[in-house]
């Protein structure tokens, strides 16, 4: 597990996992480069580039039985690599993401910085 923060505001895991996005009719399959509470980074393996601003449903495969599922719009990419923002997901995957990001950062404080900053805006 890598963290990177750089300029953002919210720290960035690096965890690998298998990504399905599809727009309804057309499923992409990717990996997951990094995650936030807010976005994510995949890679796709077919070169695929999103165009940005589309909105797709995302789901996260974590290899087991854990996944998390969510609407995200893509914010940036370039070929096959998108950063998708989040923009919904049902409480139960907000829950999963949270638990996620709580184990890999290892430092309930910050787990409660990304928190106040997710809420506060």
């Amino acid at each position: 597990m890598a963290i990177r923060n750089e300029r953002r505001r919210h720290t960035r895991l690096g965890l690998d996992a298998q990504i399905l996005v599809t727009d309804g009719t057309v499923v992409h399959t990717g990996r997951l480069c990094d995650i936030a509470l807010r976005g994510l980074l995949v890679r796709f393996e077919s070169g695929w580039t999103p165009a940005e601003g589309a909105l797709h449903m995302v789901c996260i495969w974590f290899g087991n039985t854990t996944s998390i599922n969510l609407e995200g719009r893509v914010a940036h990419s370039q070929v096959g690599l998108a950063g998708v923002a989040i923009e919904r997901m049902e409480l139960a995957d907000a829950s999963r993401l949270r638990r996620l990001v709580e184990l890999n950062l290892g430092d309930h404080t910050l787990l409660d910085r990304e928190l106040t900053a997710l809420v506060g805006g």
